[in-house]
């Protein structure tokens, strides 16, 4: 896909950064649709799946990613009560 492990990603942030409207072209994946015009380095991320539904098995994906210093992509369903974080109420 261009764009993705490639020099693209210089013309994208540079786009984005001129305020330049960006038209992705949909492919087989929306997860790197979304990141190659993201304007976010994506020379190395983290795309983590399916976060669990049960409150300690999500908070254990949370306690494995949580250092992760890369663009990262986290997958939840609608009703899920995922909100704003990984349950780090401890």
């Amino acid at each position: 896909m261009p764009v993705f492990s490639d020099r693209g990603q210089i013309l994208i942030r540079k786009a984005i950064d001129q305020r330049i409207k960006i038209i992705p072209v949909p492919g087989a994946s929306s997860l790197m649709l979304a990141l190659t015009v993201s304007g976010f380095s994506i020379d190395q991320f983290l795309f983590y799946g399916w976060i669990s539904p049960k409150k300690e098995a999500r908070r254990a994906d949370g306690e494995e990613i949580i250092g992760f210093r890369r663009c990262g992509c986290l997958t939840t369903s609608d009703n899920s009560p995922f909100g704003t974080n990984i349950d780090n109420s401890k």
